[in-house]
């Protein structure tokens, strides 16, 4: 496929970010997973153009019944930039997305590079932090309602994110944490780390290979969103959103 048509698909999303309205999805069904990463480079390098910084990555189809689901055997990545960002415990308003949801999440900081095939070992030791989060998903698409493909290039409906307390990665086991996501302290999901790929750390051990199958990789400093624990819930006006993890304390956003 030709880059100028990478490019015109780009555009046609990013006009949706932009103006906060809702697109149907590319109808293109000859689009590969390919195509559809090109298309999401070719979106951040046009949020890069507006002065944007890249801060890490989010994984999504962590879960065997989503890959299941979307008939796709690995998990799938898009890209954080430093707009995304919101303060723990910040307050915010939703009417700078379209129709966001919000996800309970486990994130990584990286404290050295991570490259292609690694163990877990090194996995682990590239890791600097950790800690709860949430993942904030915004479909620029109608009715959140889209293809694989769609979702790759809609850079896997990244809206927003936020971090907890940074915890220190040696002294928790990430393999079996109870995840508790709750609106104005009423419990509405329970979750629990095992089923982001069994273990959050395996999202981390993913993307390096994914990356590296770009000719890229995780760079030191970025933030790794691992994956939700449970399915996401609408975003509205007056909730308290708080997840819980075990052994790592809280992270809430008040929309």
């Amino acid at each position: 496929m030709e880059n100028s048509l990478y490019l015109n698909y780009a555009k046609q999303l990013d006009h949706s970010l932009r103006n906060r309205q809702a697109i149907e999805p590319l109808k293109n069904a000859n689009l590969t997973l390919e195509d559809a990463y090109h298309i999401q480079k070719e979106g951040i390098l046009l949020r890069l153009a507006r002065g944007e910084k890249i801060t890490g990555y989010k994984m999504g189809l962590t879960s065997q019944a989503k890959q299941t689901q979307m008939n796709i055997s690995t998990p799938i990545f898009g890209v954080l930039t430093d707009q995304m960002e919101i303060k723990n415990k910040e307050s915010f308003s939703i009417t700078q997305f379209i129709h966001p949801k919000v996800e309970p999440e486990i994130a990584f900081i990286l404290g050295k590079d991570l490259k292609g095939e690694v163990t877990m070992d090194q996995a682990w030791s590239a890791c600097s932090g950790v800690c709860a989060a949430l993942d904030i998903i915004d479909s620029r698409y109608i009715d959140f309602k889209f293809t694989l493909t769609d979702v790759i290039a809609d850079n896997c409906s990244a809206g927003g994110y936020v971090l907890g307390p940074i915890k220190d990665p040696a002294t928790i086991d990430l393999k079996n944490l109870p995840m508790d996501l709750s609106v104005n302290e009423v419990t509405v999901k329970k979750g629990n780390s095992n089923a982001i790929l069994g273990n959050p750390i395996n999202s981390l051990i993913m993307l390096a290979r994914l990356l590296d199958a770009e000719n890229s990789f995780i760079k030191a400093g970025s933030i790794v969103l691992s994956g939700a624990s449970t399915d996401a819930i609408d975003l509205k006006p007056d909730l308290r959103i708080k997840n819980t993890a075990a052994g790592l304390g809280a992270v809430v956003i008040v929309v």
